[in-house]
């Protein structure tokens, strides 16, 4: 049956795998994180992320560019948010719908 998920000969993958089984897509992000790590904009983003955390509440991208503006590059603005939660400053909670309709992630702060 075509979409079964839990049939014969199916086992789960970590999350940082794609369906060929490699982690190309965990290598891509450590990259994109890596290039952002420079960028001036990236540090005051780091900083408005740890700001945001701290105000035990819901945040968006949006919200983070209200903070810091839009970077040159605009791959950064994700790279940066991916750093947070891998430094354990953030989580994924949940998604609404941000400005000019599209869908964002909303984010919580883990830092006490």
């Amino acid at each position: 049956m075509p979409g079964n998920r839990n049939g014969p000969g199916w086992e789960p993958r970590a999350a940082s795998e794609n369906c060929n089984g490699d982690s190309s897509l965990a290598d891509g992000l450590d990259r994109a994180i890596e290039n952002a790590a420079t960028d001036w904009w990236m540090r005051g983003a780091m900083v408005a992320i740890g700001q945001l955390a701290r105000e035990h509440r819901g945040f968006d991208v949006d919200d983070l560019l209200d903070l810091v503006g839009q970077p040159n590059d605009p791959h950064h603005v994700g790279a940066a948010l991916a750093a947070a939660r891998r430094q354990k400053l953030v989580e994924a909670v949940g998604a609404r719908v941000g400005r000019g309709g599209r869908l964002v992630r909303v984010w919580w702060g883990l830092a006490s």
